[in-house]
């Protein structure tokens, strides 16, 4: 008994072959433009940081003591607390923000780069940050949230001025690095647990 010939046509095979190469072609399509969007938001913060280190940027006022500080970090005037606050005005005692994470964090390239080595670190800090917000997006709702947000970093970004990519000041260098927090407890309320350590590092 001669066997069955089940297999498709070959006009179709050919077909579906062009739908999947044609399919596989908008993914990758997508990540292109997904990555162009995450380099378009580095570039003026790496462009920033280079003018300023070229033109002798020092920090000066509440930036130059963020670098005090952070030169303290694993000496015997280690801060134990954050930045005080100008609510301490308001009342006869001195107040602290809780936790000094930010002067950790900035320790290593203000021991090694002084000033211009503060600046640096916030600039790395909110690179950083752009790239969690963009992978966190992308888990969310695929490389086209992925380029929104950008979007919406590159409008954030765009407002505070480039002067302020680099900014040690918290108001500032803070912006970015709380909406990766937002789409870290974003991530881990969708049900991605992976989210939560980092939700736990920014918070």
């Amino acid at each position: 008994m001669r066997a069955l010939d089940v297999r498709s046509d070959p006009a179709e095979d050919e077909g579906g072959s062009t739908r999947e190469s044609s399919r596989g072609g908008r993914v990758l399509t997508a990540d292109h433009l997904f990555v162009a969007s995450i380099v378009a938001v580095l570039v003026p913060i790496v462009v920033a940081t280079i003018r300023a280190a070229r033109s002798g940027w020092m920090p000066v006022g509440d930036n130059a003591y963020f670098l005090i500080r952070s030169r303290d970090v694993l000496t015997e005037n280690h801060p134990l607390l954050g930045t005080w606050t100008s609510a301490s005005q308001n009342t006869d005692t001195n107040f602290n923000n809780p936790g000094p994470m930010m002067f950790d964090l900035l320790a290593i390239p203000s021991k090694l780069g002084g000033g211009m080595g503060l600046g640096v670190g916030v600039a790395v800090l909110n690179g950083l940050s752009v790239i969690g917000i963009a992978l966190m997006a992308r888990r969310r709702g695929g490389p086209v949230l992925g380029v929104a947000a950008m979007a919406v970093c590159a409008l954030l970004a765009s407002s505070l001025g480039s002067e302020l990519l680099y900014d040690p000041w918290q108001p500032h260098s803070l912006l970015l690095p709380f909406l990766f927090g937002l789409t870290c407890v974003w991530s881990l309320v969708a049900g991605d647990v992976t989210a939560l350590p980092w939700a736990l590092g920014v918070g």
